[in-house]
This record gives structure tokens, C-alpha cells and sequence, in this order.
């Protein structure tokens, strides 16, 4: 009773002592009642008792009142699964399908509080929530989605901050398919769609559909809530289009569309504050997006025949005759199939590493120069395949790689990035796909026909959706009749599901009927596939989206978070931290404020105007490769590892570092996107800043050239709109310097401009890339070889 009385509060256990306590007293009674009664009448003890008075002593022996108990013992008992084809309960340490288990257990305390905790990827213990027992003491708790992981999950009577201090636990083996996507457009009518940028300048990510029955060019405008832009008719049906950045250099992401199913002509459509609106005929084919093939900072554009195609380079003003022509690639390079909505060419990024962005074909993967692309200077493939496209860096080598469906054989490929030029050569084997040459990578493949690619199949790089700093590829079936033999238009007589394949390092086949942890499944009941889209975040999370297109239903979007893996271990709004440890950190729509504290952190800041304040150890993992433990032997994402990477997302945003930074070399730092289009979900390391701020109290050195302005800041006119530039604005205080490594391609104007009051001088680079600096007078500048 000293507890009790100590503290107020009477657990099951304190019960259940004084329950005992009462049971021996009543055996000890019962035994001195019997003592009494053998007793002669007239017997006395030592102290002249007789035994009637030792009687009424042994009257009074009876047990204390037992409080009722204040404090619960809760148990887990199990979880029950109503997902899928096994439905049912399951115990610790089982595996399930559904996502949103409901956690069964019991209370010793009716109608009392549960509360329900878990280990999150970076070994944290947090709180799930709450639930209220019933007046029999059963409770339920059903999760928000939980990510495909196992998962530790506890409960316990009273706040705890530790899972030693829980009563109770469970381990759930979740792998389950993405949850329902939101529906958006017209039924049918917008079969094909395509990664554009932000096209309206709103702060969102946009997406770019055409559609074949309305001859109509439109896109779904990003925001808190999604709109169509607005049925822009352009006489024929639309089969085909590709955001291709900014070819006008007007601050505004463009979009070509592709008329007629194969050799009807080109429009492009410029973005700008009402969205897409004046429209200029780009020659006659399928469109597709280039990227900035010949290193001027304006992106270009690509019109593709049925077997050559032409490269048409971005201007400002507003006239694009210039070309590389004749170029050994078109739609039909992996057969005829020109009805598809899938990409046949796109840029990539930096697939070499020589600072051009290059582009993949169904025929090859030809590389950029300061001459732009031609026929010689390329990747070849042993043959054709049915679509490509640009992947991001799936394995961290910081190269840029390709992702390419050869639906023929039913197989799909991601080919790594590198400086090996040799042929690649892919398997003829139908199911059994593998890849040789080149720099390697890995096939995925599979025997079970459901899900092997078909002719009208496509891929597309997505971003980083699970969180890990890799980027990850979507492949659909779409045409595969159910037995691997391609079909056009057919869903949903046939079901086949697509999947996301997550980034990874090595070059072992994944087979999508196992894919297990390695993905995850997008049923065929949520999204046929007959186009996709990713590499875009339309609602400003800093999460990265997918967007699905159906041939004869209403197109899905996936919008990021647990559904598609990710897992911010921190997540926020206004200011966020993180702390010593990697940490997956998540900003919002607004303008944040985000600091790293140490570790290799992924940090995605969404939209809004982010301010991302890193320190010196984070700095050290941004130019290391992928990492599995924190300094202190810890693992990082359960030992799955991260790569360390920053992401402003849109709007202006500013890296800026603590006081213990004393130098920021950029040029330790890989260039993985240079060339590629602006896009609130970037592929590069340090992706979509526009604004260095050396204020941290100490003399800060910042050492760059200029594909690292280009590479960081994919946008033109930042901050100085009268130049179409690809700028980078530096903030310091005295003692703080910037190191410019290609001395010689820079040219300090004799004139300055002034941001938010304070004075900067304007060096533009003397080469045809499209960088510019505007750095704070009080900072010192300096050229080295």
C-alpha cells in the first residue's frame, strides 16, 4: 500500500498483492478460529484471556478493501487483415497485404485509454495514436497506411517514451499494393500525358495531357486543389506530347504537342501566368523533350519520325530553325508502334558525366555537345526497343541512368550511367531479360505473362519516392493482353498490374511477381498505364507524385507519402529539424525554414520559399556516396541505407549553413541533372536552389564553377528577369569568399542589381552555357585555374 498511497494510483498487479495479502488473512483467521474453538471453557492464557475474549480477536482479523484498479494492463492479442485475397487475423511476427491493419488487444481497465507506438526508419520511438477500450476491456486500433516495412508497433496503459516502458508488442511484416489514387480528368479522353514543370508559375507542379477525341491540348494544374488549364483546341487529335522546359527562356515551363497519331504537325504551347497560350508549329512528327543538348542553358526540343528525327534548339527569340537534322532514330525503332502513348526519346540528364545533358532513344542513347547531338557520338543498341525514358540516378553512382521497356520480349531495363560507350545488348529470350555493355545495370523481368511488358507498354523515371535519396522507375503493362502479346486499347478486358522498382546499386534482375520490398504493385483495378507520369510534385508536399493515364477510364494520381513508400521521419511546417542522425525530412507548401543538423540527410522542402540550413557533416554526405550507418555505428533506414540529398522544390530557396561550415566545395558534388528541365522534384544532389547565404557568423569559403550554378538551378530568370540566365544568388558578410574554378568564362558587368535592398554584382559566364552569379558586394570573389 505504500505505492498507492504514495502516488494515487492503483495498478493490477498492487491488486492482485492485496488480493493474496487478503487470502492469507483468511487462512490465518480460519486457523486461529479453530485453535479457539479446542480450547476448554475455562482455559486462560498467560495473560488471563479466556476464550471467549481471544475469540473476538480473531473476529476482527478480516482482509482490507481491495481499491479499485486505477491503472490498466493492455496486451496486443492480434491484427486482423481485410485486404486482398487472405483475409483473416494474424499474430506477431506474420505477414500481411493490407496496409491499415486493425492492432486487436485487451484492458484490465474497462473503457480506459491505449496508447500505440512504433519504431520509425530511424530507430525513433513514436506515437501512432490513441483508442478507448469498451466497457469489457477490448479495443482496436486501425493505423494510417503503413509503408511496406516491418513494422514494431507497442502499446501500453500511459504515455511512454521508450519501448522497454511498453506492455506489450507486435511485429507486422506489412507488403502490400499502393492505396486508391485520386481520379482526375475526363474519362478516357486524356489517354496520354507527361511530365511539364510548373507552366503557370503558381509554385506547383503542372502536368501536360492530349487528348484524341477533343483534339484538345491541356494540362492538370498543380495546387491545394487540381483544375484543368483549359481545352485549348489544335484541330487534331493529340497522341502524343512532351514538356520540354523552358525553350523560350521566359521564365515559364513550355509544352509540345504532337497532332495525328504518327506525321501530323508539332505545336508548342508557351507556359505562362494564365498557363499555356500562344502556340507556334514546331514541324511535323511526334513530339518528345530533349533537354539542353548543346550546353547554351535553354533547353531544346525533339520532333520524331517514323525512322529520323530532328532536334530543334531553344531561343529567346521565339524563332526555332535551328536544327540537327537527320538524326538515326524515330518512334517506330522498336517496331511499328506509333498508337502508343508512351515515350520514344527524352533527355536525361548527364548520362556521362561530361557536362551535357544527353538523351535516350528507342535506337540509343545519344550524348550532348557544344554542337549538339549527331549520329556518331552515342550509345548504340543490339536492337529497337518499345519505349524510353529518363530515370534519374537509380543506383548513386552520380551518373544519370535510363530507363527503356523492350516490350517485344516482354522485359524492361534500367541502363546505369557512365563513361563506357560500348553497344548494349539486351536478351531475346521472352521473360528472361538481361543486359551486357556499357555500364551495365539490371533487367526487369519476369515469366508470369500477366506482368511482362507489351509493345504499348511505358517507363518513366519518378523521382525519389520512397525516401532512400535513389530515384526509382514506374513500368506499366498497358497492351499486355494477360499472356505477355501486346493489344492496344484493351483494358480492362485484360488485367495486368503495373510497378514502381526502387532505386538500387547492383545488377540482379528484379522480377515484379517477387518483388517484395524492392517496390511496390499499382493494381490494374487503379490505373491501366496507358501513359505515366513522375518526377513531379503537383500539391508542394516535397513529396514526389505519380500521375497514371488509362486509355478508357478517368486518369489516377498517387500523391507521395506512405502509399509509395515514403516515410519522412520528419515532417513539418514553419521551422523542422532534424538532428545528428540521417534523418528523411519533409517540408510543406509553405515557406520553411529546414535544418539538417548532421547526417545524411534527404531533405525535400516542397513548395513555398525554403530557407535549408545545413552543417558541416551533412555537407561531408553530400559528396559521399550511399551510406548504411551514422557515425556512431547506427543504422540509417534500418540498415537500407540513404544518399544524402537537398531538394528546394519551387519557388526561390536559399542553402545556407551553421557555424561550424568554414568552406562549401560544390565541385566535390556530382552533376547529375545538368541540362534537364526544371521540375520541383530534381535528380541532382543539390537540386532547384537559387540562393547561397554565407551569413553564419565565421569567414565561409564557397569554391564552384559554372555546371554547378546550371546543375543546382535549372530555372532562367530567378531573380534579374532581364536576363534569361540560369542564376545563382550569393548573400555573405566580410570574410567570406567565392572561388570560381573555370577562370576565364566569367565576365563581371560593369553595372549591379539590388535584391531585397542589398547590392550585388552581376558576373555572367563568357561561354554559351547560361550562367550567371549575383554575389553581395561584401563578399570577395576570386578566379583560379
Amino acid at each position: 500500500m505504500a505505492k498507492a498511497n504514495k502516488d494515487g494510483v492503483i495498478s493490477q498487479q498492487e491488486a492482485d498483492e492485496l488480493k493474496a495479502l487478503n487470502a492469507k488473512a483468511a487462512e490465518t483467521k480460519a486457523a486461529a478460529d479453530e485453535a479457539v474453538k479446542a480450547l476448554p471453557a475455562d482455559a486462560k492464557d498467560a495473560e488471563g484471556n479466556t476464550p471467549a475474549k481471544l475469540q473476538a480477536r480473531v473476529d476482527v482479523l478480516d482482509g482490507i478493501t481491495v481499491p479499485a484498479v486505477t491503472e490498466a494492463k493492455v496486451t496486443i492479442v492480434n491484427y486482423a487483415d481485410d485486404y486482398g485475397s487472405q483475409t483473416g487475423t494474424g499474430g506477431t511476427n506474420t505477414k500481411t497485404d493490407d496496409n491499415t491493419p486493425t492492432i486487436k488487444g485487451t484492458t484490465t481497465l474497462p473503457s480506459s485509454t491505449v496508447h500505440l507506438y512504433e519504431i520509425n526508419l530511424d530507430g525513433a520511438f513514436v506515437k501512432l495514436g490513441s483508442t478507448t477500450a469498451d466497457s469489457s476491456g477490448n479495443w482496436s486500433y486501425t493505423p494510417d497506411w503503413l509503408t511496406n516495412r516491418e513494422h514494431k508497433i507497442y502499446a501500453s496503459s500511459t504515455e511512454i517514451t521508450s519501448k522497454e516502458d511498453a506492455q506489450s508488442s507486435i511485429v507486422i511484416d506489412v507488403e502490400g499494393v499502393t492505396t486508391p489514387p485520386t481520379s482526375v480528368a475526363a474519362k478516357g479522353e486524356y489517354w496520354s500525358a507527361t511530365t511539364v514543370g510548373d507552366i503557370n508559375g503558381d509554385g506547383y507542379d503542372d502536368i501536360g495531357m492530349g487528348s484524341w477525341i477533343g483534339n484538345k491540348a491541356d494540362a492538370i494544374l498543380g495546387g491545394k486543389n487540381l483544375t484543368l488549364a483549359g481545352n485549348n483546341y489544335i484541330g487534331s487529335a493529340v497522341w502524343h506530347q512532351a514538356g520540354v522546359g523552358d525553350v523560350n527562356g521566359d521564365g515559364y515551363n513550355d509544352v509540345l504537342f504532337g497532332n495525328g497519331e504518327t506525321g501530323g504537325p508539332a505545336h508548342l504551347y508557351t507556359g505562362g501566368p494564365n498557363g499555356l497560350t500562344s502556340k507556334t508549329n514546331i514541324g511535323n512528327g511526334i513530339a518528345a523533350a530533349a533537354g539542353d543538348v548543346n550546353g547554351d542553358g535553354i533547353v531544346d526540343m525533339i520532333v520524331m519520325g517514323a525512322t529520323s528525327s530532328n532536334v530543334y534548339y531553344g531561343s529567346t527569340n521565339g524563332s526555332y530553325t535551328n536544327k540537327s537534322g537527320s538524326l538515326s532514330f524515330g518512334y517506330n525503332s522498336g517496331g511499328n508502334v506509333a498508337w502508343g502513348a508512351q515515350q520514344y526519346a527524352a533527355g536525361v540528364g548527364d548520362f556521362n558525366g561530361d557536362g551535357y545533358n544527353d538523351v535516350v532513344t528507342t535506337n540509343g542513347i545519344y550524348f550532348g555537345s557544344a554542337t549538339g547531338l549527331n549520329n556518331s557520338n552515342k550509345i548504340s543498341f543490339n536492337h529497337g526497343v518499345t519505349s524510353a525514358n529518363a530515370a534519374g540516378d537509380v543506383n548513386g553512382d552520380g551518373y544519370a541512368d535510363v530507363v527503356v521497356v523492350d516490350g517485344k520480349y516482354g522485359n524492361s531495363y534500367v541502363l546505369f550511367g557512365g563513361k563506357n560507350a560500348s553497344t548494349v545488348s539486351f536478351s531475346t529470350s521472352k521473360g528472361n531479360g538481361s543486359v551486357s555493355g556499357a555500364n551495365g545495370g539490371f533487367a526487369i523481368s519476369t515469366t508470369k505473362g500477366s506482368l511482362q511488358t507489351a509493345d504499348y507498354s511505358n517507363a518513366v523515371g519518378v523521382g525519389d519516392v520512397n525516401g532512400d535519396g535513389l530515384a526509382d522507375v514506374l513500368i506499366t503493362t498497358y497492351g499486355n493482353t494477360g499472356n505477355g502479346v501486346s493489344a492496344r486499347g484493351q483494358y480492362p478486358k485484360y488485367k495486368t498490374d503495373s510497378y514502381i522498382v526502387y532505386g538500387k546499386a547492383g545488377s540482379d534482375t528484379v522480377d515484379p511477381s517477387t518483388l517484395g520490398k524492392k517496390g511496390i504493385i499499382v493494381p490494374n483495378n487503379q490505373a491501366d498505364g496507358s501513359s505515366s507520369v513522375g518526377m513531379v510534385d503537383v500539391n508542394g508536399d516535397g513529396l514526389a507524385d505519380i500521375y497514371v493515364n488509362s486509355y478508357n477510364t478517368s486518369g489516377k494520381l498517387f500523391y507521395g507519402g506512405s502509399s509509395l513508400g515514403a516515410e519522412p521521419t520528419v515532417q513539418g511546417s514553419g521551422e523542422v529539424r532534424g538532428n545528428a542522425h540521417s534523418n528523411f525530412i519533409a517540408g510543406s507548401q509553405d515557406n520553411d525554414t529546414i535544418y539538417g543538423e548532421g547526417g545524411a540527410d534527404i531533405i525535400y522542402a516542397g513548395s513555398g520559399d525554403d530557407r535549408i540550413v545545413l552543417n558541416a557533416n551533412n555537407l561531408h554526405y553530400l559528396s559521399e556516396g550511399f551510406q548504411t550507418a551514422n557515425a556512431d555505428g547506427s543504422p540509417i533506414n534500418e540498415g537500407k541505407g540513404r544518399l544524402a540529398r537537398i531538394d528546394g522544390g519551387n519557388g526561390h530557396n536559399t542553402l545556407a549553413f551553421d557555424s561550424d561550415v568554414t568552406e562549401v566545395d560544390l565541385t566535390k558534388i556530382d552533376n547529375v541533372g545538368t541540362g534537364f528541365m526544371k521540375t520541383a522534384v530534381g535528380m541532382s544532389r543539390i537540386a532547384n536552389i537559387d540562393h547561397i547565404d554565407l551569413t553564419n557568423g565565421v569567414a565561409t569559403k564557397l569554391v564552384l564553377e559554372a555546371k554547378d550554378v546550371l546543375d543546382m538551378n535549372p530555372g532562367l530568370r530567378s531573380y534579374d528577369k532581364s536576363s534569361a540566365t540560369h542564376q545563382l544568388m550569393i548573400s555573405g558578410e566580410g570574410g567570406d569568399t567565392v572561388t570560381i574554378k573555370d577562370v576565364g568564362n566569367w565576365n563581371k558587368t560593369s553595372t549591379t542589381t539590388i535584391v531585397n535592398g542589398e547590392t550585388y554584382d552581376i558576373y555572367t559566364s563568357t561561354s554559351t552555357n547560361g550562367a550567371q552569379l549575383l554575389v553581395e558586394t561584401d563578399v570577395h570573389v576570386e578566379f583560379v585555374g
